[in-house]
């Protein structure tokens, strides 16, 4: 712990700048900030892999942003969208309770199921157990379906305005 009152875990206090208060490895670097002004521009935490910035959670004065990295200069084969109507279609939503929250119900996915449609939304493996035989729970980035519900959005909304052009031309004639 630095006189700053910085943790440092992993790492020598000379490798520790202001804004790297936490190494996991090299080239793999947490940090988390004590953010008290938004006018700083520096993020509330920050995720870096191989010395790049890969994500970070900024907050301003009454919101908090988390971000992952989604540069165009990142990216490579970028494509439109297409079918995503009959993939959306293929989600299944359901209601239910957490075991540990019985009076809670709540709308949702079930991992492994939404796997098969949006395999970049989930982590983990189905019925994956521990070493002591407990139960290491799949998760699930429902921010990984955001994409897929917009195309399909977009796709509806394409199709509507085909068909109120449509009803518009057989009410003309």
């Amino acid at each position: 712990i630095r006189n700053t009152g910085t943790l440092c875990v992993g790492t020598s206090d000379a490798e520790v700048s202001s804004t790297n208060i936490f190494t996991r490895s090299t080239g793999t670097k947490y940090g988390f900030l004590d953010q008290t002004s938004a006018a700083t521009g520096y993020p509330a935490g920050f995720f870096n892999s191989s010395g790049s910035l890969v994500g970070y959670i900024s907050t301003g004065a009454s919101s908090t942003t988390y971000s992952t990295t989604s540069d165009y200069r990142l990216k490579e084969n970028v494509v439109p969208l297409t079918g995503a109507i009959e993939r959306l279609s293929q989600l299944q939503v359901h209601r239910f309770n957490f075991i540990a929250d019985p009076d809670i119900t709540v709308d949702g996915f079930i991992a492994h199921e939404a796997q098969a449609v949006v395999p970049e939304c989930v982590t983990g493996e189905k019925d994956a157990v521990n070493e002591d035989g407990s139960i290491k729970p799949q998760g699930i980035d429902q921010s990984k379906l955001v994409p897929l519900l917009t195309a399909a959005l977009q796709e509806a909304i394409g199709r509507i305005e085909s068909l109120e052009a449509e009803v518009v031309a057989l009410k003309a004639s």
